[in-house]
């Protein structure tokens, strides 16, 4: 009976052994991707990737940052305010503003008139007169235009502080389209009725002197000391047009 027990117990202790060795010979002899402990590096190459996913990846990020950068220039745009000047159902024309001052052709009284309106003050001033005024320019308190009270075409000045008006020429010759800058007016006018064409005048507020700028000329706007205008002695009225610009300081003329 012993010997019986005895070999028994040696047949299962080969049993259990030879279960173990086949269990082991199993595991060693498993390929790596059914082995969970087996740990595969990745291969290194000099290169990038694939150039097209590189490519696809490339495009889809910048049309989406295009898509962010489009929606933020939106919610950041300024919101615009207007504001209306004139409220008179009549024509309004020419506008022109220097500071807080604006000064325009105004057509209320059934003829043109020149108001000018303050923005710090918000009141409103004209000109008024039973005649024409057209072609403002502002600079400062002093207003200027072009005037038909006298029957012909006049240079007329406003002094705002005062309220005084001013015929800048007396002549019977006809001027218009004047500009102002500090004491000095600038404007295009006839050298006479027999003359073919336009000359730039300019006068001194402050010495009350006259000067003509230059012939065959018309439109000038003047800053500072230098006066800028449309010119027509090369080819004539009928021809091209150029701007010459006179300086006051050194009484030098450039093309």
């Amino acid at each position: 009976m012993k010997n019986k027990e005895k070999v028994y117990s040696i047949a299962l202790v080969s049993t259990f052994l030879i279960i173990f060795l086949i269990l082991v010979s199993s595991m060693a002899s498993a390929s790596p991707e059914q082995n969970p402990r087996t740990i595969i590096l990745p291969d290194i190459t000099s290169g990038a990737g694939d150039p097209s996913d590189d490519q696809v990846i490339s495009d889809e990020v910048s049309t989406e940052g295009n898509d962010i950068a489009t929606e933020s220039i939106q919610a950041a745009a300024p919101k615009i305010t207007e504001t209306r000047i004139t409220t008179n159902p009549s024509d309004q024309w020419n506008p022109v503003i220097y500071s807080n001052k604006i000064a325009w052709e105004d057509y209320r009284n059934g003829n043109w008139d020149i108001y000018i309106y303050d923005l710090s003050t918000k009141k409103e001033v004209s000109t008024t007169n039973p005649s024409d005024q057209w072609g403002s320019d502002i600079y400062g308190n002093k207003v200027v235009w072009t005037d038909l009270r006298n029957g012909n075409e006049d240079i007329y000045l406003q002094d705002l502080s005062t309220k005084k008006q001013t015929r800048i020429i007396t002549n019977e010759i006809s001027q218009w389209d004047p500009a102002i800058y500090g004491d000095k007016i600038v404007w295009t006018g006839y050298p006479g009725e027999d003359y073919e064409g336009y000359n730039i005048y300019m006068y001194d507020i402050s010495t009350k002197k006259e000067k003509m700028i230059a012939a065959q000329a018309d439109s000038p706007v003047i800053y500072g000391d230098r006066i800028v205008w449309a010119d027509h002695r090369r080819y004539g009225y009928a021809g091209i047009t150029d701007i010459y610009m006179y300086d006051l300081s050194t009484k030098k003329e450039k093309r």
